[in-house]
């Protein structure tokens, strides 16, 4: 898909930008209490594009609540709990 910038502008601001990051949220809770990482693409099963889900971490990542990690580029990308989290947070991570 092609996007331009005022098309990424109005996905960034909008509530179902909002929706996706809550999604995303809830959903790495659970997965980080028995996971210490999940890659990308496990997060299909949300029902959510890769675009609304890349999105909803880059906000997550802002919020230093994850940390993205990939070997190299265009390598799998890597979903960790952030670093500036300590082992009290991880319940309430996002």
């Amino acid at each position: 898909a092609d996007f331009t910038a005022e098309d990424i502008i109005e996905m960034a601001h909008s509530s179902e930008t909002d929706r996706d990051v809550d999604t995303i949220r809830s959903v790495l809770t659970k997965i980080f209490t028995t996971q210490e990482k999940i890659e990308m693409n496990e997060l299909n099963s949300t029902g959510l594009d890769k675009i609304s889900i890349y999105l909803a971490l880059l906000f997550l990542t802002a919020d230093d609540r994850v940390d993205l990690q990939q070997d190299e580029f265009y390598s799998d990308l890597y979903i960790v709990p952030s670093n500036n989290l300590n082992s009290d947070d991880l319940g309430v991570i996002l």
